[in-house]
């Protein structure tokens, strides 16, 4: 396979924001909109080396990227790679998770003892239960303060934040004991108030959702929010833990049944369904109908792209260069070259799937020197280095 390597600096810029070189490469396309005017269906050699003289104004760095044509073996190793990227991660500790609900501050608790009815005692407590339901206000019971502690008659303020209620029912029995023979008690919640996780983004209904004695796990929390929206990204979704973050792909789960990321869920989760407007395709240049083509849940290929696009004008495109810009790396951006006029390429252009910042550009009739193309891309090349340092040096700053 022949490459270009074009290296417009000395040692390659690495920029922190995916969004600078996604500028990159809209600008850069934006430079192949003046190139040539020659006659259309002239060949154009690829060398394998395109040497860019150094813009004096920058001397700076040379940033590197390489133009590589499709073939069957491009496709298929981009394939496994893609494959390899779904693949879905395991993480133990969240997989073998056991659920087993412990009482905290605010929770309200009904204590009854069979054939003591003046120790049950059914104390109003006001307000209402973290998700807002309004019959809290009626809610009747021990509620565990601040503290974690409950007051009970003979037993006094008994400790019970962090415990199952089999244990707060164990002290309790083994305290009354001393003045009841063989007391009989039944504990159990009568409001859950304490613990809770958040689901947000592209949901119907965001906020809290209540955690109680059953046990929630991913899709019960999206479920109780309503559902997920139209825009939602449910291969990117989030569990967030501890400052720590967790992709979940929701694709997997309800189409394929794969309940490996179905996480049950602890207080204080938080799960993000992010939206799909900021994961794009951008189809520019001599396209019917170009523009900017959000990736929704489903693989998207080149074949598909330009379908959305609504082909090639016929007019005014060259369709034997069609050029795929890709970020591979922080500091290695590829092209990929695509003939949409050779039969293998067409059936190829089916199983190259696109990723979402990619820009795919056609040029008008008369692009076919790549010394003119890099004629015209330099002075833009070189702005767009001068852009992407300044990037990398607000970053250092910020961070």
């Amino acid at each position: 396979m022949k490459s270009i390597l074009v290296n417009v600096y000395n040692r390659p810029l690495r920029a922190r924001s995916a969004g600078a070189f996604l500028l990159v490469f809209a600008l850069l396309a934006g430079a192949l909109q003046g190139c040539a005017n020659m006659a259309s269906g002239l060949h154009m050699d690829l060398p394998e080396n395109v040497e860019i003289p150094q813009d004096p104004m920058v001397g700076r760095p040379r940033l590197e990227f390489s133009v590589k044509p499709l073939t069957p073996e491009l496709v298929e190793s981009l394939a496994g790679k893609y494959n390899r990227e779904k693949r879905i991660p395991s993480y133990p500790e969240l997989e073998n998770g056991v659920f087993e609900y412990r009482i905290s501050p605010y929770d309200v608790l009904q204590i009854t003892v069979w054939d003591h009815p003046e120790l049950t005692v059914s104390t109003p407590v006001a307000g209402s239960s973290i998700s807002g339901d309004p019959a809290g206000s009626k809610m009747s019971g021990h509620l565990v303060d601040t503290s974690g502690f409950i007051f009970f008659p003979y037993v006094g303020e008994l400790y019970v934040a962090d415990k199952t209620v089999a244990e707060i029912r164990k002290e309790l029995t083994t305290s009354l004991s001393r003045f009841i023979p063989d007391p009989q008690l039944d504990v159990r919640v009568s409001a859950y108030r304490s613990k809770r996780v958040f689901v947000l983004g592209q949901v119907a209904k965001s906020g809290a959702v209540t955690l109680n004695d059953t046990p929630m796990r991913v899709l019960d929390a999206i479920t109780m929010s309503d559902g997920v929206t139209e825009k939602a990204d449910l291969r990117h979704v989030q569990l967030i833990r501890d400052g720590k973050s967790v992709d979940i792909d929701l694709v997997e789960i309800y189409s394929n049944g794969n309940l490996k990321q179905n996480y049950l869920l602890q207080d204080k989760d938080i799960i993000r369904v992010p939206d799909t407007d900021s994961r794009k395709i951008y189809m520019i240049g001599e396209f019917r109908k170009p523009g900017a083509f959000s990736v929704r849940n489903n693989k998207v290929s080149l074949a598909d792209a330009i379908d959305t696009a609504k082909g090639f004008n016929e007019n005014t495109s060259n369709t034997n260069y069609v050029l795929i810009f890709r970020m591979v790396e922080e500091d290695q951006p590829v092209i990929y070259l695509f003939n949409a006029n050779v039969p293998e390429h067409q059936l190829l252009s089916t199983q190259f799937i696109l990723e979402p910042n990619d820009i795919v550009y056609v040029p008008p009739t008369g692009f076919t020197q790549w010394s003119r193309i890099v004629q015209h891309i330099l002075p833009t090349i070189n702005a767009l280095a001068r852009l992407t340092i300044a990037v990398r040096n607000y970053q250092i700053i910020v961070d």
